[in-house]
């Protein structure tokens, strides 16, 4: 038995070498040094002057060359005839959320044609600049105790960068970092945990309910708690699945402002917030309330809170420009005048363009799933019709084999197609665990553990068939054997303490800033040790079984010894030699057929796991024999009669009899209060969730009779939280390969990511060439650059029906009025939908949809519904002090630039990261 087990402590040992060698890597990596120091005796509550870059590392050559040449040979539409040249030289991968991706430039047609020595110098100049991290240069701050300080600038100018630095998340390559305190920090995407509402804002500080209800009332909160099912006690899920965009963001300020740090972070944390929420804010939490004496450094882009701050920095491409007062900038800073000539001077102006964002209503667990109209596999028909191919054999060439496997494959897409609709009660974890650990235990343990059960067992019952047949009177000694097996079963336990290591490493950053790290370190020690209990209790038992299996085993063996000393006259000695050998193995069987059978029983809890969802009822069919055209819609007509929407049964109705047209091409602005049914609209438009009664007609087509993928095929949309994913700036922004490489290139320059005309810009066509890799979830571009990108994709859809949801809310305002000239010119034959976060982007539309307690309050054109005094709308427009006279001037406004040609707007430059 040693010798048979000596091949597998062999490869024990050789993973748990390889597996030590990689912990010593690990451990002996360079440490991360102190974010700041602490000088509570210094004059200046932050005192920074040095230099500080990103962190890169190399990447490898051979998957760079596959992704250029992948990129260089896929086929581009029907026109693809001629492309452009791609080459995919990506030297560099960033580390760090906002750090600028090392992308390759796109090189056009001539540049390809042409070659020559000037086109490879010009290659290596544009390499060696990408060779180089994004750097913030020559940091000279010197911020006040009690200061309330503004960083602004353009989209990708480095703010964002610049707030990493102060937290120590760039690495210092020069100078010094001082803060006279301890600080907080409101990242731009707030970072919520898997816990309570409460803990999340308390975030491991003492408990005090009087301070803890003070800063819910200043984060304008309470209304939110009372729509919570557990109030403050209710779970948020995993990322914060169950909050809406700016529910999360105020989440986030609350948490700063109950931390009790004197230094205050925050990263464009009025973004996320409708007009009023974003005033209430500024008013009872910054300039009064609990941050009004602390040091404040905001990144914003609503430049109408400018003048209420004490100094604001103007960064461009990663240097601090221009800096002072407001009022010293309004008179001598180059800069800040263009960023403020975009927004207007006057301050009636400044305040009716900040106004804020109307946030979505709270979301039930999966009202963020938009992504969940890609999971469309063709089930039913596809698995009918190929069973019929099968059965009559009539694809040419086709094996059995073939059939097999191709009908295997369609089975599977039937399964993984019921997930759309799980996707809104179950947590993205649990979804990815059942498709990679539960599927990897079925194919590769599953049958390997039930074989060695069945031989062990057959091994177990011959050797006892045996002992009976040569000596029946043993049979009683079989008894303890069999009873200890039948009640010895370790019982599994499940841990899912990995979860906490995974999400504290999105929120890094925020844990370093409050200086938690302590902390989620001893939680994660806990949770290691909770398993580890666990762990050494099956083993334990497995131990402590064994022991007993091993003593019966010895015990059987021992009466065998004696009943053939006893009956050595009447027995054939050949029986008992052959009987003796078989039972000394018999012991080391039953130990080895119970641990088996164990390990049997849990791993049919994955089959029983993945079972569940099987059974689960399909989202829908993707096609249908009622499907349109593929020239539909032709017009974009919209129509909702009498629709009614929960998302669940048995919960309240969202929608409740809602009925209104929009007519082709029409500019709609939907707009509402928290909770009002803005975005349950879009989930019924994209048929996300079914409606309960009701219909949506779109060109005379009721929208639940066509299949899945062939509605969502045919609509735009571009969400206020944009997803990127994993690999090109070409597959992000045309997956389905239908356009060629100057129609996308086009689509970049026409939302102003590349230049349209004038000099080229190598460093943005370097950073959005078509072969530019994009990280996970599009981390290595800033929150503006990735809207801007999400609206690249509706251009190049150019569908009739374009959804908008706030596409443009992290974008400055310089960047949002020439996106917004984009937006009418391109689609002004479209149909279009916007959710409206901020009044002045929609209130040159033809009408305004006014939602409010899941009824269609008012819809008609923005100054006839303004001139009624009682109207939501107008209440909705105090409140962003928007006037009659700034609505039309702004209508007046867009109706010039739209008729200004494109080209005769300057680009903007996108060098470098927020």
């Amino acid at each position: 038995m040693p010798l048979i087990l000596l091949p597998i402590v062999l490869a024990s040992a050789t993973d748990a070498l390889v597996a030590i060698r990689r912990i010593g890597t690990f451990m002996r990596a360079e440490e991360l040094s102190v974010p700041y120091e602490i000088d509570e005796n210094a004059e200046s509550a932050i005192d920074v002057d040095g230099d500080f870059t990103w962190e890169t590392v190399r990447k490898d050559a051979n998957a760079i060359n596959l992704a250029a040449k992948f990129g260089k040979e896929k086929k581009r539409g029907k026109n693809a005839g001629k492309k452009s040249g791609k080459k995919g030289n990506d030297s560099l991968l960033p580390t760090a959320a906002n750090t600028p991706s090392g992308t390759s430039p796109a090189r056009s047609t001539e540049n390809v044609a042409t070659g020559g020595v000037s086109g490879e110098v010009e290659e290596k100049e544009k390499e060696k600049q990408k060779e180089k991290p994004f750097e913030l240069k020559d940091i000279k701050l010197k911020i006040p105790k009690g200061a309330f300080v503004a960083i602004v600038g353009r989209v990708g100018s480095g703010k964002s960068s610049l707030l990493q630095a102060l937290i120590g998340e760039m690495r210092k390559t020069n100078g010094q970092c001082t803060f006279s305190s301890a600080a907080a920090y409101v990242p731009q995407t707030a970072w919520i945990m898997n816990a309570t509402l409460r803990q999340n804002i308390v975030f491991g500080q003492p408990e005090d309910d009087e301070r803890f209800h003070e800063i819910i009332k200043a984060c304008c909160l309470e209304p939110d708690l009372d729509m919570l099912p557990h109030g403050e006690q209710t779970e948020i899920g995993e990322k914060g699945i169950n909050l809406s965009g700016g529910q999360k963001a105020r989440v986030s300020l609350a948490r700063a402002a109950y931390s009790g740090a004197d230094i205050v972070l925050m990263d464009d944390s009025l973004s996320a917030v409708d007009s009023h929420v974003g005033k209430k804010l500024l008013d009872n939490c910054l300039l009064r309330g609990p941050l009004a004496d602390k040091t404040r450094v905001l990144v914003t882009h609503a430049l109408h809170v400018l003048d209420k701050t004490d100094y604001i920095y103007v960064v461009d491409e990663g240097v601090v420009v221009e800096q002072g007062t407001y009022a010293d900038l309004m008179k001598g800073g180059q800069m800040f005048a263009r960023l403020m000539e975009e927004y207007g001077s006057q301050e009636d102006k400044r305040e009716e363009d900040g106004a804020g964002k109307q946030e979505s209503k709270l979301r039930v667990p999966g009202e963020f799933k938009k992504g969940a109209q890609k999971l469309m596999q063709d089930e039913e028909l596809a698995n009918t019709l190929f069973l019929g191919f099968w059965t009559s054999s009539s694809i040419h060439g086709f094996s059995q084999g073939d059939y097999m496997g191709i009908y295997a494959a369609l089975g599977v897409a039937s399964g993984l197609f019921a997930f759309g609709l799980s996707l809104n009660i179950r947590q993205a974890r649990r979804i990815m665990s059942r498709l990679s650990k539960d599927q990897d235990t079925i194919d590769t343990e599953l049958g390997m553990i039930a074989n060695q059960v069945l031989a062990t067992a057959s091994s177990v019952l011959g050797t006892a068939g045996l002992v009976f047949y040569t000596f029946p009177y043993l049979g009683i000694i079989f008894a303890p054997l069999i009873l200890s097996c039948t009640t010895s079963q370790p019982s599994t336990t499940a841990c899912y303490h990995a979860d906490h290591p995974e999400e504290t490493l999105t929120g890094l950053s925020t844990v370093r800033a409050y200086r938690s790290q302590d902390r989620f370190v001893r939680n994660a020690e806990h949770g290691q040790d909770v398993e580890n209990r666990a762990y050494y209790m099956t083993i334990a038992i497995q131990r402590w079984l064994g022991v007993r299996l091993d003593i019966l085993g010895n015990i059987l063996i021992l009466g065998i010894c004696l009943f053939a000393a006893g009956f050595r006259h009447t027995v054939d000695p050949s029986k008992i030699g052959v009987v003796l050998t078989y039972t000394l193995s018999i012991t080391q069987s039953f130990s080895t057929l119970v641990s088996n059978y164990a390990q049997n029983e849990q791993n049919f809890n994955a089959v029983e796991r993945i079972l569940y969802y099987t059974e689960l009822p399909n989202e829908g069919k993707t096609t249908t024999p009622a499907d349109p055209p593929p020239s539909w819609p032709e017009g974009g007509a919209i129509e909702f009669k009498g629709v009614e929407m929960s998302y669940r049964p048995g919960l309240p109705l969202v929608l409740k009899g809602v009925t209104f047209r929009i007519n082709p091409s029409e500019k709609i602005g939907i707009v509402g209060r928290t909770g009002a049914g803005k975005s349950s609209l879009l989930q019924a438009l994209f048929r996300i969730v079914n409606l309960t009664s009701g219909e949506i007609i779109i060109d005379g087509k009721n929208i639940a009779e066509m299949g899945l993928e062939t509605l969502r095929g045919r609509l735009a949309l571009v969400p206020q939280d944009s997803l990127l994913f994993k690999g090109t700036v070409r597959e992000n922004l045309d997956p389905l390969n239908t356009r060629t490489d100057a129609e996308i290139l086009d689509s970049l320059k026409r939302a102003w990511l590349l230049p349209r005309d004038g000099p080229p810009d190598s460093a943005a066509e370097s950073k959005f060439s078509l072969d530019s890799l994009v990280s996970d979830e599009g981390s290595n571009y800033s929150a503006g650059e990735k809207q801007l990108l999400a609206l690249c994709r509706a251009l190049v859809k150019n569908s009739r029906i374009i959804v908008l949801d706030e596409a443009t809310s992290s974008v400055d305002v310089e960047t949002d009025a020439k996106v917004q000239q984009t937006i009418q010119a391109e689609f002004a034959s479209s149909t279009l939908l916007c959710i409206a976060h901020r009044l002045n982007t929609i209130v040159y539309y033809d009408r305004i949809l006014v939602m409010d307690g899941g009824k269609v309050a008012e819809f008609d054109t923005p100054l006839n519904l303004f001139d009624k005094e009682d109207s939501v709308f107008r209440s909705l427009c105090n409140e962003a002090n928007l006037s009659r006279q700034d609505i039309v001037k702004i209508r007046s406004t867009v109706q010039g630039l739209i008729s200004v040609p494109p080209s005769a707007a300057p680009s903007v430059l996108h060098q470098s990261t927020d």
